[in-house]
């Protein structure tokens, strides 16, 4: 499963939980990166090492990449994916995506979620006039590490351990729990 997979598949649950219908209902970014997944409460179940592929994914999926969500306005799809395969991409366009939502089709078969309101089997698919190699299957994601061995810092040195910015630590943690 690749990380925006991964991403998709993660945001699609956390809508289901706030509401079984919620996967239909147009999202906005500024309501994702802070409510409805915000970085520094979904890194570990992501497996994100830093703020910057948090954003990275988000320009991903407002990109319309992989199919999982179409974009409003279209305009910040196409902005998106010229951001996305530039060299260095430039982050700080995530701040301007504030007003921009996705919505998730009908079909999310490739995220593995499933809607007994919506979900219908998908249009068969023609057969290619020539034949193609077959892929191997990939090795699956290693399985995250159980949440008793995550090392969590309590309240009193969460503010000073880690930037509010990018989650990453930046002094050493201070009481006996941490």
């Amino acid at each position: 499963m690749t990380d925006l997979e991964r991403f998709a598949r993660r945001l699609v649950e956390r809508l289901q939980a706030r509401d079984p219908t919620g996967r239909h209902r147009p999202v906005n970014i500024a309501e994702l990166r802070t409510t409805i997944m915000p970085y520094r409460m979904n890194r570990a179940a992501l497996g994100l090492s830093s703020h910057e592929d948090y954003e990275l994914l988000i320009l991903r999926l407002v990109a319309e990449e992989g199919g999982f969500t179409r974009t409003n306005p279209p305009e910040s799809a196409i902005r998106c994916r010229e951001v996305v395969s530039a060299p260095n991409p430039d982050l700080e366009i995530v701040e301007d995506l504030s007003d921009t939502t996705i919505q998730f089709g009908t079909r999310h078969s490739a995220l593995g979620t499933r809607d007994p309101v919506a979900d219908q089997p998908d249009p068969p698919i023609p057969e290619p006039a020539v034949e193609q190699a077959v892929e191997p299957t990939p090795e699956p994601a290693p399985a995250p590490e159980p949440l008793a061995e995550r090392r969590v810092p309590s309240a009193e040195c969460r503010e000073p351990s880690y930037s509010p910015h990018c989650g990453n630590r930046v002094s050493p943690l201070h009481c006996a729990r941490c």
